[in-house]
């Protein structure tokens, strides 16, 4: 259980702060930045879920 617990806390911390970047990534008016983050997203929206 604390190795369950030592690697879900550091993919947690990193999923947030990758989502924040990419979220404001997202909202800035630089185009290309933008385009990356949009790219980004669509491309993990795209592949399904392998549980």
């Amino acid at each position: 259980m604390l190795l369950t617990l030592e690697l879900a806390a550091p993919g947690i911390v990193l999923g947030f702060v990758l989502g924040a970047v990419l979220a404001l990534m997202r909202l800035s008016p630089n185009r290309p930045l933008s385009s990356v983050a949009w790219a980004f997203v669509w491309l993990f929206r795209s592949v399904p879920l392998i549980l």
